[in-house]
């Protein structure tokens, strides 16, 4: 216990002291103050002659209350939410190959089993920590804008989808730390990652987003929205078995596999 203790602090450390933690978080932040702006568009029309193309993306939030903050909020979160957590733990995984120290980690007095699980709980705590990170600072921005149709019922229900939204990221991200291990690297994880997205938009745009993992997420944050894009019982079962199928996989990549 002990050394799975230390390997956690290390992993910690490591990802503390890394620029790419740094670059992260800033994105997590720079997006609420997006859609900070393009709300205060949408609240203030006479500033959009100045701000010229704003305005137009400002209309994308269909309204000038709290649900149509909340309603945007979800659907950036449901991208950055994939591309965050995902890269994420792909960085976490991959970097000991792109770094060239698998090797001597593996030589460490620490099981291999040990050493996943504490790669996969720093990049699951720190995707938690974003996730958090992004919603606070965009309530934040909301209150500060004064954005009007505040209410405590509605506001709580909305924090409750929004966290079920990010742990139904955070499942999937095992799959991400596949991807790096057998890439022995991080780039194949990030393309992956990009990929997933990208099939995630096409997929709900046709319909059968309930039936692919990475759609999953957004389709329950935008809630009932027509046949196709519902999600049910099907897209639970799937949503946890991609992930405990990227858990073992990764897991198996560590406890098998020679990383020369």
């Amino acid at each position: 216990m002990n050394l799975f203790i230390q390997s956690i602090k290390t992993e910690t450390l490591k990802l503390r002291k890394s620029g790419f933690s740094k670059v992260i978080i800033l994105l997590f932040l720079f997006l609420p103050c997006m859609l900070g702006l393009l709300m205060y568009v949408q609240l203030h029309p006479e500033e959009a002659s100045r701000l010229g193309m704003m305005s137009g993306k400002a209309n994308m939030l269909e309204g000038k209350n709290w649900s149509a903050y909340f309603s945007f909020l979800k659907q950036v979160f449901a991208g950055l939410g994939l591309i965050g957590t995902g890269v994420s733990m792909a960085w976490i995984f991959g970097r000991e190959f792109a770094d060239n120290t698998a090797k001597d980690l593996l030589a460490l007095p620490v099981s291999r089993r040990e050493i996943v699980f504490s790669k996969l709980l720093v990049g699951l705590t720190f995707g938690i920590l974003l996730s958090l990170l992004f919603l606070i600072s965009a309530i934040t921005i909301g209150l500060l804008m004064h954005i009007p149709g505040w209410q405590s019922d509605y506001v709580i229900k909305e924090l409750i989808i929004f966290c079920k939204m990010m742990l139904m990221t955070l499942i999937l991200t095992p799959v991400a730390a596949y991807f790096a291990t057998k890439g022995r690297g991080y780039l194949l994880a990030f393309g992956f990652v990009v990929l997933t997205l990208i099939l995630a938009n096409l997929v709900a745009f046709i319909g059968i987003g309930q039936y692919f993992p990475w759609a999953i997420p957004g389709l329950f944050g935008a809630g009932p929205g027509g046949e196709g894009y519902e999600i049910n019982s099907a897209s639970y079962v799937i949503l946890f078995a991609t992930g405990i199928i990227g858990l073992l996989a990764t897991l198996k990549s560590w406890m098998y596999s020679d990383h020369k």
